[in-house]
């Protein structure tokens, strides 16, 4: 449990998650701005699959969201783990950050295919130096008996960060529709679309649900109602790769992928900036530190029997009174 204390080896107990973190504010704030880097590095990742793209087509998607960025961010996430470690762990997540939230924000200003797929990549490339450095300074800044903890609370930011990406991201888009299989404008709500879950989606104003499945591909009309159906009805149905084509009484219906209404430029902008800001206060407000949390605690443990040595001695060797220790956090550099 989060307020539970810890039991040592010897049956000491230690303080808990809570008391830690309540005598260790700093600490607290630190694991706080980690997460919420966490948070926005799934955020920025599931922004793309929530946001219909007009001139990217169901098959891009995949590609993009798939293999594209998988390769991309495994990669490079083993080799920036091995590299940076010989880094300054704080300065390389504040820099990765700033750059896969730099390539979120230029994706709003894609035109093409390919512009999406070079952004794509970019995140990839700086998201996968997130963790490892995160988790890097989490270690430093908390021990090992709430540790665990900690790390949980950091992983908190995967399922809130793709909670903003679905609810968040799709609000920005400016409506409901956010399927990159398609929308059908919602017959029963005007200036509504629909989020089709059909892949070539045929709208069928009318019909239940405005969306026609591959199983059944054509708006059919009949005693001037429209459904859906597996054969065209003349000239009055349409079917998966058709254009608009008139139902009943001159009523027009689009059909595919329609990009929604309002901006899906928005949603990459805001999530960019806000991530670039949280970069700063990582550079601004965090500090690095030379020795972890636990191995300041052992050289404390070391200064205790050294001061128990020295006593039982007499008080130093040879006249010279007991020997200059270091400084907590003095010992091997890091960075």
């Amino acid at each position: 449990r989060l307020g539970a204390p810890v039991m040592k080896a010897d049956g000491e107990a230690k303080e808990s998650f809570v008391d830690y973190v309540l005598g260790n504010k700093y600490a607290g704030y630190v694991l706080v701005i980690l997460t919420l880097t966490y948070l926005l590095n799934q955020v920025d990742r599931y922004e793309f699959s929530v946001t219909k793209i007009s001139f990217v087509t169901s098959v891009d998607y995949g590609l993009i969201s798939g293999p594209l960025f998988t390769i991309i961010y495994t990669l490079t996430g083993v080799a920036i783990s091995y590299y940076g470690s010989k880094l300054n762990h704080r300065l390389v997540l504040a820099g990765a950050l700033i750059f896969w939230s730099a390539c979120t924000a230029l994706t709003a200003l894609s035109t093409e295919f390919w512009h999406v797929a070079v952004a794509r990549i970019g995140q990839g490339l700086g998201e996968a130096g997130c963790t490892p450095f995160a988790t890097k300074l989490i270690a430093d800044y908390f021990p090992k008996h709430v540790l665990g903890t900690a790390v949980s609370f950091y992983n908190v930011g995967i399922y809130t960060g793709y909670s903003l990406a679905l609810g968040l991201g799709t609000f920005l888009a400016g409506n409901e529709c956010g399927s990159a299989h398609g929308c059908c404008p919602d017959p029963a709500h005007a200036g509504k679309q629909l989020v089709c879950p059909f892949s070539n989606a045929t709208c069928c104003a009318g019909a239940s649900g405005a969306c026609c499945p591959d199983t059944h591909p054509f708006c059919v009309t009949a005693n001037g109602t429209h459904s859906c159906g597996t054969a065209p009805d003349g000239g009055n149905s349409i079917g998966g790769g058709g254009g608009a084509v008139g139902l009943g009484a001159g009523a027009s219906v689009p059909t595919g992928a329609l990009e929604p209404e309002g901006s899906w430029q928005l949603g990459y902008v805001v999530f960019g900036v806000a991530g670039i800001a949280v970069a700063l206060l990582i550079i601004l407000t965090v500090r690095s530190r030379a020795t972890s949390v636990d191995e300041d605690d052992a050289e404390a443990e070391r200064e205790k029997l050294i001061d128990a040595e020295d006593g039982g001695r007499g008080g130093g060797r040879g006249g010279g009174g007991r020997r200059a220790r270091p400084l907590p956090g003095a010992g091997r550099p890091r960075t």
